[in-house]
């Protein structure tokens, strides 16, 4: 009996690398064909370049069992795709989602992708360095790791989701604004809600060291990602229309009616009285909604679509008319003086915002108004 299970263990194991490498290697070659077809759309290419990176980690894993390439390269390979593939997701993201707030945080991820991947595969070198044993059996190829060896196999699986986390962050459009009323929507979060529950079952078999539950994991995974690019293929314009379903909903949920700007208008105003509170250097948007009863995200849609303006260049533009009308008022205070009052820390910073937003230095303004009070 115990022949016979073994014999079904082993032909599992054959037919598993079998199935990993023959939907691996579709999925570099259809990866590869997205990129080349539609250079010039972001979007396709992107999915591109993650099915390619995806594939090349399943043909890498079913190659195991034939080419056991030694262990140090192998962890840089690995690392190398799996920081390209959390690399690859923020662009996925970002074009799904109207793109970086501000620009260079796409890069400052980057960064952050290639330094953890670094620190992975220098990881390893300290078993050496420290003389540990290699005693950890890995659940993917039962091969046995020293201890960092394997807990940097398991951490490169941080990456990509944080990579996605981060991305969606960073995004000018957020996951509120999918609504799941359109087909496409539905789609996403349909295929997201599956993808979601199958890596966790992954990561909970990696975890558990139960061999069974990660295959099967993968396997599944190798299939959505399959049925994934070919609708992709069949609808390439699908993307698209995403992106576009995804932008809309969020230009109406920040849209404000008369009624709402002029209600935090007049909110605004009324925190002249609550100076010195709104110029502590802690103060953001959340704490400004809290002060004047408007939900944070309705008051940056007001920011950004009535005042044409950030909230940090409306807190700095109310400290300068704050310090203008502390000059004119208290002639007797030094200008240093006002700057603290008003929150800056910061002389150079100070000088800096007053002639950027006044048009002339501190000192000139207030030589100005000694020469002609009336004039501001």
């Amino acid at each position: 009996m115990s022949e016979f299970f073994n014999k079904e263990a082993a032909l599992f194991e054959e037919l598993y690398f079998y199935v990993r490498g023959c939907i691996g290697s579709s999925l570099v070659v259809g990866g590869l064909s997205l990129r080349l077809a539609h250079k010039k759309e972001r979007g396709l290419r992107a999915f591109g370049a993650m099915y390619l990176s995806i594939g090349a980690l399943f043909t890498m894993s079913a190659l195991d069992p034939i080419l056991e390439l030694p262990v140090d390269l192998d962890n840089l390979l690995y690392q190398s795709l799996m920081c390209y593939q959390g690399i690859v997701l923020i662009d996925i993201a970002l074009y799904l989602f109207g793109n970086e707030q501000k620009a260079g945080g796409r890069s400052i991820l980057k960064r952050a992708g290639l330094g953890y991947a670094a620190l992975l595969v220098l990881l390893p070198l300290l078993d050496y360095a420290l003389g540990l044993e290699s005693n950890r059996s890995n659940v993917e190829d039962s091969l046995l790791r020293a201890p960092l060896h394997a807990a940097a196999i398991q951490a490169a699986y941080a990456w990509p989701i944080a990579a996605t986390i981060a991305a969606l962050r960073i995004a000018r459009w957020k996951l509120a604004d999918i609504t799941g009323k359109t087909h496409e929507e539905k789609r996403l979060l349909s295929a997201l809600g599956l993808v979601i529950l199958d890596i966790a079952a992954i990561l909970i078999g990696l975890a558990l060291s139960q061999r069974f539950l990660y295959r099967l994991g993968h396997l599944l995974l190798e299939l959505l990602l399959l049925g994934g690019y070919l609708y992709v293929v069949h609808n390439p314009r699908a993307l698209m229309r995403l992106r576009s379903e995804i932008g809309q909903e969020h230009a109406r949920r920040i849209s404000l009616g008369e009624d709402e700007a002029a209600l935090i208008e007049k909110r605004l105003a009324s925190i002249a009285d609550k100076a010195q509170a709104v110029f502590d250097e802690g103060f953001d948007l959340r704490k400004l909604a809290a002060l004047i009863g408007i939900p944070p995200y309705r008051l940056s849609a007001y920011f950004s679509s009535r005042r044409r303006l950030s909230f940090p260049a409306w807190k700095n533009k109310l400290r300068i008319e704050y310090v203008r009308a502390r000059m004119a008022q208290r002639p007797d205070l030094t200008i240093l003086e006002i700057s603290v009052e008003a929150g800056y820390r910061s002389k150079t910073t100070f000088n800096e915002q007053f002639a950027r937003i006044v048009g002339m230095s501190p000192s000139d303004y207030r030589r100005s108004l000694s020469r002609d009070p009336q004039a501001h």
